[in-house]
């Protein structure tokens, strides 16, 4: 439904899934994606908080807190720690690279 951009049947079929199980991290990713997509900053982001109270080893939740602080106008230092955060959890490899994504990202939004 996400890749036809039917939004609302997307987020009514992610609700579902939280509603009957509400550890599911895909559905709550889901979620918090999809407010993000819709310009609602704040719901992307209690979304992603209870992503991360349900598995605070993966790097996913601090990747969409900080997209969701930068889109909230958030101050840039509360962003770069939620990079930082996430980007800490990646095997070594992957978090070269991905600290190297962060800090482009960062420079062109900046």
């Amino acid at each position: 439904l996400t890749l036809l951009d039917d939004l609302d049947a997307a987020k009514q079929s992610f609700e579902k899934c939280i509603a009957r199980s509400p550890a599911a991290t895909y559905c709550l990713k889901m979620l918090a994606d999809l407010a993000s997509r819709r310009g609602d900053c704040a719901a992307a982001e209690r979304w992603s908080q209870r992503y991360l109270a349900v598995d605070a080893t993966s790097a996913e939740p601090f990747f969409l807190l900080g997209r969701a602080a930068l889109a909230q106008g958030r101050p840039h230092q509360s962003v770069v720690e939620s990079l930082e955060r996430g980007t800490k959890l990646l095997p070594a490899g992957a978090a070269v690279v991905q600290a190297r994504m962060n800090a482009f990202n960062l420079a062109i939004l900046e």
